[in-house]
């Protein structure tokens, strides 16, 4: 598969996306509107970037692994469920200062990456069980 029809943004009761392992280059913004997904799986495409994810609200596991992303959504912090966070394998320079907001978190890997430094804010976190962040700058 190389692309998703925007049309995918109608699917108003879909709660699991997974579209691993294809040739994506980009993910239609309407994903973004789908309200009650409830875990994003986009591992093994060509993603550079990933779309505003804000109004997903019941997101609680986005998995996004080897793609080619530089950057997080920065409306990612507004995932208040979002328990697991796994990018391992992209070129994520930076990570949103406000990272902390995610409460809930229990899972943020980020191994094999770009990163030079975690935001001081990776504090507010609470309940993060697992931090990888091996093969970074």
């Amino acid at each position: 598969i190389t692309t998703l029809p925007p049309e995918i943004g109608l699917l108003a009761t879909l709660r699991v996306l997974d579209v691993n392992n294809n040739r994506l280059p980009v993910l239609p913004a309407q994903i973004g509107k789908l309200g009650n997904l409830t875990t994003l799986a986009v591992n093994y495409n060509y993603l550079t970037s990933l779309p505003p994810l804000g109004q997903c609200s019941k997101l609680e596991l986005l998995q996004a692994v080897g793609n080619k992303l530089t950057a997080l959504p920065q409306d990612i912090v507004m995932l208040e469920f979002l328990r697991v966070l796994d990018v391992v394998n992209n070129r994520i320079t930076t990570l949103p200062h406000e990272i902390g907001a995610l409460k809930r978190l229990e899972r943020l890997e980020l191994n094999v990456n770009k990163l030079s430094k975690i935001p001081a804010t990776i504090g507010g976190c609470e309940r993060l069980q697992l931090l990888t962040l091996g093969f970074n700058q």
